[in-house]
């Protein structure tokens, strides 16, 4: 997707589906496995000395972003951007989280950025783009974010279920301009801590005419 800078740009979410094992399939593989031959250990013997599998930690944060893969071409010197391609939900109750650049390239974050809520309470975003970092105040321009709730990122505290929309400042070199993703660090109430990534090609080009950017 190629789009040029100066407006907003709204697009679709994308929401990946999961599959999953039924209960039928399961049943089969026990089946299987009770024909196989395999050794069986008698019941009340130790499985001392086992290696135990390690358990996959289920991320207290979802990350997901409708611009998995865009490209802005700009007119002029680069210009500070409020760019708010990434949405967030809680799936635990929160002390706290932040949110960074992956694999900034020509480009940087200033400061912690703002989370702005949908209007409806835990409800959905369908709602991404970019505009001057001056002129952050037409996101809420959208009627599905609430820009008078708007706070920084450090001031939230997000319970189970809620969302939200992350603005970040971002200042360009001049040069040619990309991020891998964004990544957030978070800390539950009962004291875990762990991290979530969503994975991006965004990039960004700077011409001194209209025809740069053709």
């Amino acid at each position: 997707m190629r789009r040029a800078l100066g407006g907003l740009v709204a697009v679709a979410l994308a929401v990946g589906a999961v599959g999953c094992s039924t209960e039928s399939e399961m049943e089969t593989w026990r089946d299987a496995s009770a024909g196989s031959g395999a050794a069986v250990a008698p019941e009340g013997a130790s499985d001392e000395g086992a290696s135990a599998e390690p358990v996959a930690q289920e991320p207290l944060l979802a990350l997901t972003s409708s611009s998995i893969r865009g490209e802005s071409c700009t007119v002029g010197p680069p210009r500070d951007l409020a760019w708010f391609d990434v949405q967030w939900e809680a799936l635990a109750d929160l002390d706290g989280f932040a949110f960074e650049l992956v694999d900034p390239v020509g480009v940087r974050q200033v400061g912690e950025g703002i989370v702005v809520p949908p209007v409806n309470y835990g409800g959905r975003i369908d709602y991404s783009g970019a505009t001057t970092w001056s002129g952050r105040a037409d996101i809420g321009r959208s009627g599905e974010v609430s820009w008078v709730e708007r706070d920084p990122v450090s001031s939230w505290v997000p319970v189970e279920g809620q969302t939200g929309l992350v603005v970040l400042h971002l200042r360009f070199d001049g040069t040619p301009a990309s991020i891998s993703g964004v990544r957030a660090t978070w800390a539950a109430a009962d004291g875990e801590q762990g991290e979530t990534t969503v994975d991006l090609d965004e990039r960004w080009t700077f011409a001194e005419t209209e025809a740069g950017c053709a």
